[in-house]
């Protein structure tokens, strides 16, 4: 650019130039032709006042011709104008005094100016071809000077800022020093905004929710991980992962041109997704539209969790209550006449007072659990004596059920602090279930030392659950299968309190089950230095 402005301007400097000749080619002797004549009739006027005389006509060296006014060329003479006059044929520029006349012809005067227009264009050449000379050199000094700045800027087009123009003693000094400041502020300025979007890529990819923009057109603007894999679910062409879904385009359609947060749920694949679609707004103008995805399964779970944990308890409630009201009005209106069916009625009354009871202390347990109110008697007690005495306490039981329930410790491991009543309650929760649902087969309580932990696996071979199950298997009153549960005793809170008893004593509890194959409750507790 700056290389045109030059050539530019040489062009105007060359027109100027040849305006200037043209302009002394043609009023050059008009304006100058009445100053040299005023001039010569100066002389002329100097020389006829002289104090000299002549007989009658002199012919001087420089062409001037001095006559006497009584000499016969006198009469010769024809005057055409104050100042000229014509003689032999030509014309003259004179001037007279009493005594002289003295003549000077026009031509010689026209040679005069016709000389000076020639030596000024001479001189105009002389000083145009230096002017070209210099402006010639002054370009390319110039190019050579900005050479450097023209490979910056196509460095810094390509977002290289990291070179830097030499500052030399040069025309372009202060320019190098301005443009080597800008290039330093640049390149903090692209490092500050890469560091930005790192920042907001990490933030934007870190969100459980999917988080996608796109424009006017439907064009994606953003997008997160976890938005382009919904999208996915989306697709009915799996070639085009990342572009908005058809079940997308009337939602956004419509918060569009209405300008109105839209929400939205669907389900697919067995997944719940509530969907926002939020117009995006620059200076009152629609420009896109912000749409937030988030898979809300596990809320609608919780949320039928809920209600089937207020339906367990007013029917785990329920029945008891039923049970004692009519055996208590059976003994008050004395339908139980002997005293064989009143114990028996009241032993009904007792195992129900009983069951009830059993259900509220769960309750309370795990209400204290989760308000961090429990209080933990841990004492030192020997793993294997532990195991065994869990284990020896289901051994009839067992063999009425035609299971087999082993335990396989590992030699020295040794003691463990932790409160031995909880616990046993954790074990005697996780076998009880156990048999409940193997038929037959068998049951192991295996132990395993780590660093700075011991690991107990409780393992059956019973008929296992549906992988769908699991994430929820410890909340309360979670049942996975109604029809797998049917006739099986229990509040349903055992889980729920055996995983908060495990995280008491700051240990972890996990499941892994398969259809047909068993179930393996695991449990991690971490080995405390005496």
């Amino acid at each position: 650019m700056i290389t045109r402005f030059l050539s530019r301007t040489a062009l105007i400097g060359i027109g100027i130039m040849l305006s200037v000749f043209i302009a002394v080619a043609v009023w050059f002797e008009p304006v100058v032709r009445p100053i040299a004549t005023k001039h010569h009739l100066s002389e002329l006027t100097g020389f006829a006042s002289a104090d000299f005389s002549v007989a009658s006509s002199v012919t001087l060296p420089n062409g001037l011709l001095i006559l006497n006014p009584a000499s016969d060329v006198y009469q010769q003479l024809t005057p055409i104008t104050e100042t000229t006059l014509s003689y032999s044929g030509e014309k003259w520029l004179y001037a007279e005094s009493d005594s002289l006349i003295v003549m000077e012809k026009e031509g010689a005067m026209l040679e005069d100016v016709s000389f000076f227009r020639r030596m000024t264009l001479v001189v105009l050449t002389f000083f145009y071809l230096v002017m070209v000379v210099v402006h010639w050199y002054n370009v390319r000094r110039i190019k050579k000077a900005l050479r450097p700045f023209r490979v910056q800027a196509l460095a810094y087009a390509e977002g290289d800022f990291s070179t830097r123009i030499k500052n030399e003693a040069t025309l372009t000094s202060e320019f190098a020093l301005s443009f080597n400041r800008m290039a330093r502020q640049l390149d903090q300025r692209m490092v500050q905004l890469d560091q930005r979007n790192q920042i907001f890529n990490h933030v934007l990819n870190a969100m459980s929710d999917g988080v996608l923009a796109v424009n006017v057109d439907k064009a994606i603007l953003v997008s997160n991980n976890q938005a382009e894999r919904v999208m996915c679910l989306f697709h009915d062409d799996a070639a085009e992962p990342t572009s908005i879904p058809s079940a997308f385009s009337p939602l956004i359609d419509r918060a569009r041109d209405d300008n109105n947060l839209i929400k939205h749920t669907v389900v697919k694949h067995g997944r719940h997704y509530a969907m926002v679609f939020s117009p995006l707004v620059k200076k009152d103008q629609v420009i896109g539209v912000v749409v937030l995805l988030r898979d809300v399964t596990e809320e609608v779970q919780l949320n039928e969790l809920r209600e089937l944990f207020v339906a367990n308890v007013s029917h785990e409630l329920r029945t008891p209550i039923s049970l004692l009201q009519g055996y208590s009005e059976a003994i008050v209106d004395g339908v139980a006449e002997t005293k064989e069916d009143q114990q028996e009625l009241a032993q009904v009354i007792l195992d129900e007072s009983e069951r009830m009871g059993r259900l509220v202390n769960d309750l309370l347990d795990l209400a204290k659990i989760k308000s961090g109110h429990i209080e933990l008697n841990k004492e030192w007690y020997p793993v294997n004596e532990f195991v065994k005495r869990i284990t020896g306490k289901f051994a009839h039981k067992a063999r009425e059920t035609d299971v087999q329930v082993e335990s396989d410790v590992e030699p020295y491991i040794g003691a463990l602090l932790f409160d031995y009543d909880r616990l046993e309650q954790v074990f005697t929760n996780l076998i009880d279930n156990a048999l409940r649902y193997t038929e037959s087969g068998k049951i192991t309580v295996r132990v395993s030392k780590q660093t700075k932990m011991i690991t107990f696996d409780v393992i059956d071979t019973g008929a296992g659950m549906d992988a769908a199950n699991l994430p929820f298997l410890f909340e309360r009153f979670y049942k996975a299968d109604k029809a797998r549960t049917r006739n099986k005793t229990g509040t349903g809170l055992g889980l729920a309190i055996a995983k908060e008893m495990v995280e008491a004593h700051a240990g972890t509890i996990s499941v892994k089950s398969e259809v047909g194959q068993g179930t393996t409750f695991t449990i991690t507790l971490p080995i405390i230095d005496e």
